[in-house]
């Protein structure tokens, strides 16, 4: 016995493993785009109006028109980018159409 070796075999059944892991890492990268489509979703099944980006317009001019009595134009500002998906650097541009939520 001494001059045996012991030879391990390989696990040839170990990519069903790594496929899973790979699926799994695909559902995590995905999954946070998911959640923010679910919440612009959730935001445009309140009551609200689709205006067009005209030239020249931004979203002080277009939120001083549809903000609610005596609430704060950065306030109206914050639900017209939740309600369209916008980050709070992210532009506007003539022809866009914006979805507008209204007073319930």
């Amino acid at each position: 016995m001494a001059g045996k070796r012991l030879i391990r075999k390989r696990n040839r059944h170990t990519w069903p493993v790594w496929l899973v892991v790979l699926v799994l890492l695909a559902l995590w990268w995905i999954g946070p785009t998911v959640t923010a489509n679910d919440k612009v979703r959730a935001a445009s099944q309140a009551p609200w109006q689709e205006i067009v980006v005209r030239e020249g317009d931004t979203l002080w001019k277009i939120a001083m028109e549809y903000r609610r009595p005596k609430e704060d134009v950065r306030v109206t500002i914050n639900r017209i980018q939740e309600a369209n998906g916008l980050a709070p650097s992210e532009y506007i541009y003539p022809g866009q159409v914006l979805l507008i939520p209204l007073e319930q």
